[in-house]
């Protein structure tokens, strides 16, 4: 059984079929206020509204509880971060860019200061191994329910390096939380990318095209166990065909889809 009203639709006592009925989503806007234009499959749980777009599942008493279940979990999980890792703290104030860090975010890697804030990157001096001195670092935050586990640093035009020490998990993992679908990029950029481009559930791998995923199985019971469909978009080089073929094999062929990116696209 569906719980409709948990999800402010009227299903007017139906218990199947196929009904319309009206979209409170769209309901305060309307100038007609008796157009019922959500379509509600009642056996699926599946809604769409005709005038606003909405789209969205309500699922049945089994899915709800195991939902639930799952996010006491990852709670748990979450906050029982084995004592060897080490956490760093998010600094708020380092939230302002440089002018010159932002103009090259936004206007060479085309990433709108929209996503830049929600996805909470922050810029500091850090000493990169690679050129022996101090750089000044984009900062991409590794969150986990909100916590900070992890940062990758880079100093352009690509000298990186992640907090010593610190879990390695996906970036941006939150995004994939009670979603069906997610796209798995090989960089943090190329996320912010598809974020930009009005993709919500996407995620990046944490170490690049390393084929070695072990930090995956802390999340996959929890996190990708109900995706539908799983997108990976990495690179066509060696290194990315084996982290592309390690993923499909961890998460299984027949929910995974292939990105191809065309000349000069990547």
């Amino acid at each position: 059984m569906r719980n409709f009203a948990n999800y402010d639709v009227d299903i007017h006592g139906k218990s199947s079929g196929v009904l319309k009925t009206i979209c409170k989503k769209c309901l305060p806007t309307r100038k007609n206020k008796r157009d019922r234009s959500l379509r509600v499959n009642v056996d699926t749980g599946h809604c769409h509204c005709y005038h606003c777009g909405a789209d969205f599942y309500v699922p049945d008493d089994v899915e709800e509880r195991k939902n639930a279940e799952r996010a006491v979990a990852r709670k748990r999980r979450a906050a029982a971060i084995p004592q060897h890792f080490q956490r760093p703290m998010f600094d708020v104030s380092k939230t302002t860019l440089s002018e010159d860090t932002e103009r090259w975010l936004v206007e060479t890697r085309c990433i709108p200061q929209s996503v830049i804030a929600a996805l909470r990157i922050t810029e500091q001096e850090e000493f990169m191994p690679q050129s022996g001195k101090k750089e000044r670092c984009i900062c991409f935050n590794y969150f986990e329910g909100g916590q900070l586990i992890n940062t990758k640093f880079r100093a352009l035009p690509k000298l990186f390096k992640m907090v010593q020490g610190a879990e390695l998990i996906p970036y941006n993992i939150d995004s994939i939380v009670g979603q069906t679908s997610c796209i798995i990029h090989e960089g943090e950029l190329d996320a912010a990318s598809s974020i930009a481009a009005g993709f919500q559930s996407v995620i990046s791998v944490p170490a690049g095209a390393n084929s070695n995923l072990s930090w995956l199985d802390r999340f996959m019971e929890t996190h990708f166990e109900d995706l539908k469909e799983i997108i990976i978009a990495v690179d066509a080089d060696s290194a990315g065909i084996r982290l592309r073929n390690e993923l499909i094999n961890r998460l299984g062929a027949e929910r995974c889809r292939v990105v191809t990116y065309g000349p000069e696209c990547k």
